[in-house]
């Protein structure tokens, strides 16, 4: 009794200061590692949430940025597309375009545009110079200015774009002086340069309130204290929810901290993140991710920061709980340690009597122990129950070998039972010696079999090479004889049409007669047709009764065991062999089948390349004639072409000074629609004796009235124009005190039946009429 209690109090002490022990320090140090790592995890998770934030809403502001960048780039394209309707009346289809734009997007402050003197003014001389049209809403009501700008010099802002000629945004300003406002607001301008080969001619441009990015700031919270801001591409704050800060640099923000690196990061559009000090001393997380603006690489940033003590926060919670928890779970361990440790004493003395008696060489059924637990001691007294067994089995197992009996079994505890196995192998070895002797006579009569098979059928294909028919109706009656199959048939490739390529069946045997059936198929079309497809052998057993006769090419019968195996011959299928057979075929006869397919594909390869060699020396002469057909019709193709071009440019030439020669010699002047001169001919700037860009501009009634006649009857003319038909009009004018006799001919210009401009030629007809 005392040796058991000493036991008892040994194993207890045992578990309480091994188990216990080791369980508190590797709790310590798994703790402390997983709370080190929890915290820079937890960190690292925040300042990604807080990149993410970062990213998205600067996503979304350059998406709005470059949708209104989108439609300026769009007018500007449209300004190349219109431009050659003439000067004037391009400027008024570009104005409404930006009417209309201004109106689809009323986000936008205002459009405009300015174009330079030199591009819409023949002969401007001066560098500068532009008309500027703008667009705007002021009371509710849009309204609308033409200006002349720049005709002294252009503004710093305006001589930057013309050098800089890409798309971009303004830096960030404040406009305090738009009426009706309670505050100021943050502005930005995007343009676009209208260039025609390489040279500015002019500007497209839209002023954008901020406000809207404002509200989108403020409502950015990751985390509690966080500030998001909205920075221009040199540093100025452009959103921020403190509106103070608005239009300030980035470095009051920042504070001290904020070094060049910084600046220029942001200058040049980087993803970065960082942590410093602010401008006020706190101890913030700094997240910015780049705004790209038009597709010239302009960019603004988006800047969140979170104070850190605001991140660790919750991760300073959690560790506390995770400390409380751990001292809960320590406690709890002790406790069940101690139960533990007296539930495993009790059945020790029982296990420990078994093993002495084992140890002795005991083996009967009365030694088997009774533990009623559901642990591990209770898994050592099954395990020990089932030992007894198995030794007592192979006790038996033993005796039945040694009396002559070699089909007897014995169960194996496990894949580890080594004394069952050496006992099987005992086994195993007086049977092997019996089999071995059969197996090898099966064994040489199989390969018997093969070599005389494949050498047979080697001949076959030696002496009928020569006529494929032949050799494909030997060559299947003799492999159905040979794995005693009961049908069999050839399917080779026909490539007479290229586009739709079939096999078809030109040999069959079965039942010891030829079936000359026509049969056809396609690759991946039944089980023919898989084969090709797959170019792998098909073995199928087990058919039922009607599966041949539906996807099988020979029909007839109802065989069980169907073989198709493919010819192929340098990665192609040139054929396929089907046999079909009641009986299953052996691995070894499909062995021989699959070489014999090797052999045949072989064959047929070689036939069917001296056939299309011949094809192709053909084929090829063909070509050659017709290429040298094909190149003298090209010769005088080219000698024509040449030809044409001559004539086109001779013509060319004599239009020009045909349109020389009117404008020089005949009084006509061209007219819009509205009666505005467009332009005149050197003769009537010759005989007005005035300037042709005094001349532009002027009013047709004007010059109608000025004859005597009224202004009734010039709307009277005008209207008939107009609407297609050509008037003349004889009209008397005073130089002075000279006087001339002019007849003018009003003739319209139509395209598509609609008047686009009126010419009026003038003939003098005083000298005559005298």
């Amino acid at each position: 009794m005392n040796i058991n209690l000493n036991l008892n109090r040994s194993i207890r002490q045992k578990i309480q200061l091994y188990i216990l022990g080791s369980v508190v320090i590797v709790y310590l140090i798994v703790f402390g590692f997983i709370s080190v790592s929890n915290r820079k995890a937890a960190f690292d998770q925040t300042a990604k949430l807080i990149s993410s934030y970062s990213d998205r809403y600067a996503g979304e502001i350059g998406s709005n940025l470059n949708s209104d960048m989108s439609a300026l780039r769009t007018l500007a394209s449209t300004s190349i597309i219109n431009e050659n309707v003439g000067i004037p009346a391009f400027m008024d289809l570009k104005n409404d375009m930006i009417r209309s734009t201004f109106k689809a997007n009323p986000n936008v402050y205002s459009f405009w545009d300015s174009w330079e003197y030199s591009y819409i003014k023949p002969g401007w001389s001066k560098d500068c110079g532009r008309v500027a049209f703008t667009i705007w809403t002021e009371g509710g009501q849009t309204k609308e200015s033409i200006t002349e700008r720049s005709l002294d010099g252009d503004p710093e802002i305006y001589a930057h774009q013309k050098v800089l000629k890409k798309e971009n945004a303004f830096e960030p300003y404040m406009d305090v002086f738009a009426a009706g406002k309670a505050e100021a607001q943050m502005m930005t301008s995007l343009a676009v340069p209208l260039l025609r080969n390489g040279k500015f001619v002019g500007l497209m441009a839209e002023d954008v309130t901020l406000n809207q990015f404002q509200k989108l700031l403020e409502g950015i919270k990751p985390l509690p204290d966080a500030e998001a801001m909205l920075i221009s591409q040199n540093g100025i704050i452009a959103g921020f929810p403190n509106k103070e800060m608005l239009s300030k640099k980035v470095i009051a923000l920042l504070g001290k901290d904020c070094d060049v690196q910084v600046l220029d990061s942001i200058k040049n559009g980087k993803r970065f993140s960082f942590i410093a000090n602010d401008s006020l001393g706190v101890e913030r997380y700094f997240a910015f991710s780049p705004i790209a603006i038009g597709r010239d690489g302009d960019t603004w940033s988006l800047g969140i920061s979170v104070p850190v003590s605001t991140i660790y926060q919750q991760t300073n919670r959690n560790f506390m709980i995770s400390i409380l928890v751990g001292l809960l779970g320590l406690a709890l361990i002790w406790i069940i340690n101690l139960i533990l440790s007296t539930s495993i004493t009790n059945p020790i003395k029982q296990l420990t009597s078994l093993l002495h008696r084992m140890a002795r060489g005991e083996v009967s059924q009365n030694m088997k122990v009774n533990v009623q637990t559901h642990d591990e001691l209770g898994d050592m007294s099954k395990a020990l129950n089932q030992t007894l067994d198995s030794l007592i089995q192979k006790e038996h197992f033993a005796n039945q070998i040694g009396k002559g009996d070699l089909n007897v079994d014995l169960t194996l505890m496990s894949e580890d039972d080594i004394l069952g196995k050496s006992l099987l192998r005992m086994r195993n070895d007086l049977k092997k010696a019996k089999d071995e002797d059969e197996i090898r006579q099966v064994n040489d009569d199989r390969r018997r079999w093969a070599a005389e098979t494949i050498a047979k059928i080697n001949d076959i294909i030696r002496y009928n090479n020569h006529d494929i028919d032949l050799l494909c109706k030997t060559l299947v009656k003799e492999v159905v004889y040979s794995v005693d199959a009961n049908q069999g048939g050839i399917f080779l490739l026909n490539e007479d049409n290229e586009i739709d390529v079939s096999y078809d069946l030109v040999a069959a045997f079965a039942y010891n007669r030829h079936k000359l059936m026509k049969r056809s198929f396609k690759p991946g079309e039944g089980l023919i047709g898989t084969c090709i497809a797959e170019k792998e052998p098909v073995y199928l057993t087990e058919l039922p009764n009607d599966f041949v006769e539906i996807t099988s090419g020979l029909g007839g019968a109802n065989p069980k065991n169907i073989l198709i195996v493919p010819f192929v011959h340098d990665s192609k299928v040139l054929g396929v062999l089907e046999i079909a057979s009641f009986k299953l075929f052996a691995e070894y006869e499909r062995e021989v089948i699959l070489k014999i397919a090797d052999s045949f594909a072989s064959a047929i390869s070689f036939a069917k390349t001296g056939s299309m060699t011949q094809r192709l020396l053909e084929q090829s002469k063909i070509q050659a004639e017709m290429m040298a057909a094909q190149e003298e019709e090209m010769r005088q193709n080219l000698e024509e072409l040449r030809s044409t071009q001559e004539e086109s440019l001779r013509q060319h030439t004599e239009q020009e000074g045909l349109i020389e020669a009117i404008s020089k010699s005949v009084l006509w002047t061209e007219y819009d629609l509205n009666g505005k001169i467009v332009n005149v001919s050197d003769k009537v700037v010759q005989k007005m004796g005035i300037s042709k860009d005094k001349l532009l501009g002027s009013d047709a009634l004007q010059d109608y009235l000025s004859t005597g006649k009224d202004k009734d009857s010039f709307t009277h003319l005008w209207n008939n124009v107009r609407l297609g038909a050509a008037q003349r009009v004889v009209s008397h004018r005073k130089d002075g005190l000279s006087s001339a006799t002019v007849i003018d001919t009003y003739t319209p210009i139509r395209v598509d039946n609609e008047t686009r401009k009126i010419i009026k030629v003038s003939y003098d007809i005083t000298e005559s009429m005298n």
